[in-house]
């Protein structure tokens, strides 16, 4: 059993692990029952130890679990400070919670294990996670927790792996949007969809300012990147938004198109300005109050893959070049 405490260091309450080797009828963690203490969802394991380690500047790293948490805190104990919520999906309370206590601008590390669940899970911190910070970064664990690696190898192997394995977490996000598509990439029009879906999430995760420049340059239309004729259209609005890209965004649109064999990275630039000009421009907020980002990561309500629960972006109205290839190759 281990110690829960809440924000301002007051015991709250108790989890707890199975042994290894216990049966399948014995949970494989087990919380104290909810009482006006112990809220689950409002409470993250490893507080007490990291509320002080951010103020010395350690970078918080959420895991799933309470020893893959105190994992990460043992293996560098001055940079990083692990936390795992109490038995839930990451709430925007416990974000909240994160947020009050991190340094302004500190990075902050999803470690969940490297499963659909895992996946899910980083998906959905991303959506919580981006209202308290622009620097969301995910750890890739290739098959192990992280207290796993603490056992197998040891505190400099799991320091390492925190350090250098990290991808930013948008790219966890993409990457799921990609995925209901994956068993249709060798067919003719699977990377076209799996490129729609992708620029949708991407479409979502733009800035305020910078969806705004891209429906200023669009002037309302969607672009194609070739005529009937499957002919290049040149067009001149491309090197502009290229230009007004936030870095990491622009990176994201060319992994896109590397992973898919997308030769013209202005083809999944372009789909992404597509979306933009089919969203409604968010309302003018009063006073002097920043605007907010899109709460969710999914502009619109998307389309759902053949044989799949994943969602898909919407297609646009008119067909990019990659649609034309693929109707060329049939």
């Amino acid at each position: 059993m281990l110690p829960v405490h809440d924000e301002h260091g007051n015991l709250a309450g108790f989890t707890g692990r199975a042994r290894p080797g216990a049966g399948d009828e014995v949970p494989k963690y087990l919380n104290s029952p909810q009482t006006a203490a112990y809220r689950k969802g409002e409470l993250m394991f490893g507080w007490q130890q990291a509320r002080t380690r951010f103020a010395a500047g350690a970078i918080p790293v959420i895991a799933e679990g309470p020893f893959d948490a105190i994992a990460v805190s043992l293996a560098d104990p001055g940079r990083y400070a692990g936390l795992a919520p109490c038995g839930t999906a990451l709430t925007s309370q416990q974000a909240a919670l994160l947020g009050r206590a991190a340094r302004p601008g500190s990075p902050i590390i999803v470690a969940f294990d490297d499963d659909p669940a895992g996946r899910k899970g980083a998906v959905r911190a991303h959506g919580i996670l981006s209202k308290i910070s622009s620097q969301l970064q995910s750890v890739t664990l290739s098959g192990r927790d992280p207290a796993q690696i603490m056992q197998d190898d040891g505190a400099p192997a799991l320091t390492a792996v925190l350090g250098t394995q990290l991808q930013p977490l948008s790219a966890v996000v993409i990457d799921s949007a990609i995925s209901p598509w994956e068993h249709r990439l060798d067919e003719a029009d699977g990377p076209l969809l799996a490129m729609r879906s992708a620029a949708a999430v991407i479409a979502g995760l733009l800035p305020t300012d910078t969806a705004t420049v891209i429906r200023r340059a669009t002037a309302g239309r969607e672009l194609a990147t070739v005529d009937e004729q499957m002919r290049p259209i040149v067009l001149p609005e491309l090197p502009d938004i290229a230009r007004r890209l936030p870095a990491g965004i622009a990176c994201q649109i060319a992994r896109v198109a590397e992973r898919l064999g997308i030769t013209d990275y202005s083809d999944v630039l372009a789909e992404v300005a597509n979306v933009v000009t089919r969203q409604d421009p968010p309302e003018p907020m009063a006073g002097d109050r920043a605007p907010r980002l899109a709460g969710t990561s999914f502009p619109q309500p998307p389309q759902t893959a053949p044989g799949s629960n994943e969602p898909a972006a919407s297609r646009p109205r008119r067909p990019g070049s990659h649609a034309n290839r693929a109707r060329t190759r049939r």
